[in-house]
């Protein structure tokens, strides 16, 4: 532990450094790295690592080009480690979490036609075709002839929880979309392997905007290899006025085309009964009012139905309230109903949160009351799990954040349980 810190402290001071020397050119360095603790009490908790350290970073060196005035050249790494102070006990004593170091992504990049070229341990950037995280090469979001937008990958998909550069199988894709102004319409596919599943997937995506107050959007996924319609994603956002605005959305999953093949574990669609769902819901912004004596309030009503899987009804409305004068706070009051095929549970939060030091010091508490019964086909009583929770945030500087929550959960579902974390974070441009 002591080795970890000494580490720590010599990157924030190399980095420091090295930041204050090219800050003249643009900042060529900049980094972030937080620290914390993280405890929860034995209870009846599933939490693997009940008392554990975890570190994070990032170093992301930069090469500007100055006739342009953007980036050239970047390596960046990103890595966390975790060390496990105390641990759930299970039949398997060899399995048991002790330490994990791993690099998240390690790679170097090259910035060409309005996008990015990146090779090494990375995590492709893509918002339409789905995609691993892999060792190999991405091109991000290079643009052609002012309108089209082309992106492909490909590499080894590796072990999130390990720095293994066999992997564990590939995966490789592209596509390309026509962008204009008021739409955008895009093709890709994609082909992976995964242990012992291989698929080949084909997407079809796109938006249409045109006007600022509403837009359509989509994305589809087909599997070639089973013939099945993955999934198909769409949503509609329409805002009607400064005070109003509401989303819908509709989406078809086929958990056929896309889950695990059966292995030794435990696979998605073992835990289900039917592999099939359509689910439709949507949510609503509405602004009561917004008055500099009396403060906002906002309500936000939402609705979700599956169909399918044994079906899911889902319901809520939360009421957030922010005081401008004198005692500047947030506050809010929200309440939901949810039933699906293994409970039926009512919910009720609240939360008051509050600024102190000049907006230095950040303060939040919260409370959660859970009320459900199970669907069984013998009576089941009802059952209550509570959680209040308090968590604080204070940046004495723009470099240094330091935080800290603690909850305790209670009720007759369950045993008492407590929970504390406390993370200390540093950054540097």
């Amino acid at each position: 532990m002591i080795k970890q810190v000494v580490i720590v402290l010599l990157i924030l001071h190399c980095g420091k450094s090295y930041s204050q020397s090219y800050s003249s050119t643009g900042n060529n360095l900049i980094g972030r790295f937080s620290t914390g603790w993280s405890y929860y009490s034995q209870g009846a908790s599933l939490t693997p690592q009940l008392s554990a350290i975890s570190s994070y970073g990032m170093l992301n060196y930069r090469v500007f080009d100055a006739e342009k005035q953007n980036i050239r050249y970047q390596w960046r790494i990103d890595f966390y480690e975790k060390d496990a102070l105390a641990s759930t006990q299970t039949l398997d004593r060899s399995a048991q979490f002790d330490h994990r170091f791993v690099i998240r992504q390690l790679y170097g990049s090259y910035s060409a036609a309005g996008g990015e070229i990146k090779a090494g341990r990375l995590i492709p950037l893509s918002t339409n075709l789905d995609a691993f995280p892999i060792n190999g090469f991405a091109a991000e979001n290079l643009l052609f002839a002012k309108h089209y937008r082309v992106s492909a990958f490909g590499g080894k998909i590796f072990d999130e929880y390990d720095n293994r550069i066999e992997g564990l199988g590939y995966n490789a894709g592209a596509s390309v979309a026509y962008e204009d102004k008021q739409y955008m319409l895009g093709t890709g596919f994609s082909s992976e392997q995964l242990r012992l599943t291989k698929l080949s997937k084909a997407y079809l995506f796109g938006e249409y905007r045109p006007k600022e107050q509403w837009r359509l959007s989509s994305k589809n996924q087909y599997s070639l290899t089973q013939s099945l319609l993955g999934y198909s994603q769409n949503s509609m956002y329409y805002r009607f006025s400064k005070i109003l605005s509401a989303r819908t959305y509709v989406e078809y999953h086929d958990r056929r085309a896309y889950a695990p093949s059966p292995t030794d574990s435990l696979g998605w669609d073992r835990y289900f009964q039917t592999s099939k769902e359509m689910i439709f819901g949507g949510s609503i912004r509405y602004q009561v009012f917004q008055l500099n004596r009396i403060g906002q309030m906002d309500l936000l009503p939402a609705f979700k139905k599956r169909v399918g899987n044994d079906g899911l009804t889902y319901g809520s409305l939360q009421i957030n309230y922010r005081n401008f004068f004198y005692y500047r706070f947030n506050t809010g009051l929200g309440m939901s109903y949810m039933s699906n095929q293994w409970l039926n549970n009512f919910k009720v939060n609240t939360f008051w949160n509050k600024d102190y030091l000049k907006g230095q010091l950040d303060v939040t508490a919260a409370l959660t009351i859970n009320s459900y019964t199970w669907n069984t086909q013998t009576a089941s009583s009802n059952k209550l799990t509570s959680i209040f929770s308090t968590d604080v945030n204070y940046r004495p500087t723009s470099s240094w954040n330091i935080a800290g929550g603690l909850f305790e959960e209670f009720g007759n579902a369950t045993d008492a349980h407590l929970g504390f974390n406390l993370r200390i974070s540093y950054s540097f441009r």
